[in-house]
């Protein structure tokens, strides 16, 4: 990782692995309803269409 880090420049910046936590108030806000309708809703986007993979 200190590789990867310093060929990125990053390695001496002391925020390079700073965690974020400004959206931990939206994680577990839906309702089971709105989780529900999110995964009916976005469901397509986890199918392969083999169509354009030819």
């Amino acid at each position: 990782m200190l590789r990867l880090l310093q060929g990125a420049g990053t390695a001496n910046q002391p925020d390079t692995l700073r965690k974020f936590d400004d959206l931990d108030a939206l994680a577990g806000t839906w309702s089971d309803e709105e989780a529900e309708a999110f995964e009916r809703n976005t469901a397509a986007f986890a199918e392969v269409d083999a169509a354009l993979w030819k």
